[in-house]
């Protein structure tokens, strides 16, 4: 598991190696492996000088969680890029086009391993993130 820190002071355990941090601070994480040994990070300094909520996405993804395929449903909005990408940031469906106006699209998945995903949605006015988790074959 990890333990992460905030100026020394434990904030959340958690059984997943990556973490966002929400407030300013002095920041480390320990691990612990299977056979207990423990790891402690240095430390990162984290400065947020503000957290900004993007706008309500226009898309309509389902189902969620999928599969096989993610339809993309879009009402009547501005042609837009959407990729998906996996918690690593690594692409793994290349940016795909949505033109302007109603569109729906099918993206085929089949080859994703199950996990979660980030539907990365790129427009004028910013950037939107939608999360999709896969199920197990």
């Amino acid at each position: 598991n990890y333990d992460w820190f905030l100026n020394g002071v434990l904030v959340q355990t958690t059984d997943f190696y990556v973490f966002v941090a929400t407030q300013s601070g002095e920041w480390t994480v320990e691990g612990t492996n299977l056979n207990n040994c423990k790891y402690l990070s240095n430390p990162v300094t984290v400065t947020i000088s503000s957290i900004t909520e993007p706008g309500e996405s226009n898309l309509h993804v389902f189902p969620n969680p999928f599969t096989h395929s993610i339809n993309i449903q879009q009402e009547d909005a501005s042609a837009q890029t959407i990729e998906l990408i996996d918690l690593f940031g690594r692409v793994m469906i290349p940016p795909v086009q949505i033109p302007s106006g109603k569109a729906t699209i099918t993206l085929p998945t089949g080859n994703l391993a199950p996990g979660q995903y980030f539907l990365m949605q790129r427009q004028e006015n910013g950037i939107f993130y939608t999360r999709c988790l896969v199920k197990s074959q």
